[in-house]
């Protein structure tokens, strides 16, 4: 088993275990597997709100997000991961 094919098997083990939600999600107008449905889930659910608020507010664009403002829903985002791990943006809005 190649690289691609032991992450596309963790990627069904992401979603079933971690997640709990459904693949098949759209990606670049395709139907896959490691996409979720909906793409906000694939930001952990402790910075959900304050990140889809903070990229709204700053008019930030969501990286192949299917919808308006959500995210995509690929497992494999960069853009995603960074926002998860907190290590890009600072959700807190502060004093000026």
């Amino acid at each position: 088993m190649n690289f691609r094919e032991r992450e596309k098997v963790r990627s069904q083990k992401i979603l079933e275990e971690v997640i709990r939600a459904k693949g098949k999600g759209l990606y670049d107008g395709r139907r896959y597997e490691f996409v979720l449905e909906q793409g906000e889930l694939n930001l952990w659910d402790g910075i959900r709100d304050d990140a889809l608020n903070y990229f709204e507010r700053n008019s930030i664009v969501w990286s192949k997000g299917v919808k308006k403002n959500i995210p995509t829903g690929h497992l494999f985002s960069s853009q995603v991961a960074c926002v998860n791990l907190g290590d890009v943006v600072d959700y807190v809005e502060l004093p000026r």
